[in-house]
């Protein structure tokens, strides 16, 4: 599957999640993008929603936000952007050579974002929300959907409403930020036995940078990270978001250690193919024989490099007689006795 210009199947897509992380002041905006540009990210991604049309009016502020707010709609609205604002972050995108993600809570602010970009991506609270994945599957772009909050049975369903030809999955953890023994890094080889076909992904809530780097390990070929100027601020998702200088190294490790993943084989590669010769070891007369000598275990020596003979060949010259003499450190052969 490919986002954009990206091949999954041999580059890890990674996408610096700015989310909230502008605390609604455009200046913030484009500065996220240029900083997001600088690591090396495939994409920047933001989060585009009407406060009314995402939480009740009474809904208490999640934990993370803290009690500065009444309510999430107050929190949400304060972080909302005018279009005009989402017109020069997306020319800002297409002249720093950076993709342009953002993702939509109802279907209506994806029907505006889908035509500026290569996929789109679904959060892990609307995992249950088929109306937005309907929307997102008719726009014929790679659905990348998190799965926080959610059970098997409830990913299995909303996978279903998905063309496989379209879907990414992201294991992902709904807790802000999450602590290590809650990461559970090893559900992405769930997720890649339950959806054998589907690219696994990662969104990591977590702080720091090592889980995103192990997951890649493990096969995961989307990372989405949040992204910050100063993880120092608060409220929000600062307190989990790489700084720049985080993201570029995070960025620069995902990319050698994709490199090092490699195909799978257990086999030995031309390059140490190379290197066989000299380091495995090989079979050798320990001393001058006569002709009609009995080989004994004592006459051989076992070592580097490689000869014709393997190691355990011995066992089937033990006890035969030579045919003519043989000199010391000469490479044995089967010919050599009967």
């Amino acid at each position: 599957m490919k986002i954009g210009d990206n091949n999954l199947d041999t580059d890890v897509y990674i996408i610096a999640e700015a989310g909230g992380c502008h605390t609604g002041d455009p200046d913030t905006v484009y500065q996220l993008v240029e900083a997001a540009a600088a690591t090396g990210a495939n994409a920047v991604k933001f989060q585009s929603y009407i406060a009314e049309r995402l939480v009740h009016p009474d809904a208490i502020p999640l934990p993370i936000i803290g009690k500065t707010y009444r309510t999430q709609q107050d929190w949400f609205r304060r972080l909302e952007l005018d279009r005009s604002v989402y017109e020069k972050i997306i020319e800002l995108c297409k002249n720093l050579g950076i993709d342009f993600l953002t993702t939509p809570f109802d279907p209506e602010t994806l029907d505006y974002f889908a035509p500026h970009m290569d996929a789109i991506k679904v959060a892990s609270g609307d995992l249950t929300y088929c109306q937005l994945i309907d929307a997102a599957v008719a726009t014929g772009k790679p659905v990348i959907l998190s799965t926080g909050l959610a059970s098997i049975e409830e990913i299995k369903v909303a996978a279903q409403r998905i063309p496989e030809s379209q879907l990414i999955l992201l294991h992902c953890v709904s807790v802000y930020p999450t602590p290590a023994e809650l990461v559970n890094l090893t559900a992405i080889k769930t997720l890649q036995k339950e959806f054998p076909d589907t690219p696994i992904g990662f969104s990591d809530h977590s702080i720091g940078a090592e889980a995103c780097i192990a997951a890649v390990a493990l096969g995961a070929r989307v990372i989405e990270k949040h992204f910050t100027l100063d993880s120092t601020q608060r409220p929000g998702d600062h307190i989990l978001s790489l700084e720049p200088d985080q993201m570029k190294s995070m960025v620069s490790q995902i990319r050698a250690v994709n490199k090092m993943a490699g195909d799978g084989n257990c086999q030995a590669g031309d390059a140490e193919l190379q290197m066989r010769e000299q380091m495995q070891r090989g079979v050798y007369y320990a001393s001058d024989l006569a002709a009609g000598h009995v080989l004994k275990p004592e006459d051989f020596m076992i070592v580097r490099p490689r000869s014709d003979l393997q190691p355990v060949d011995v066992e089937s010259l033990i006890g035969k007689s030579l045919q003519g003499p043989v000199t010391v450190a000469a490479a044995v052969s089967f010919k050599d006795a009967e």
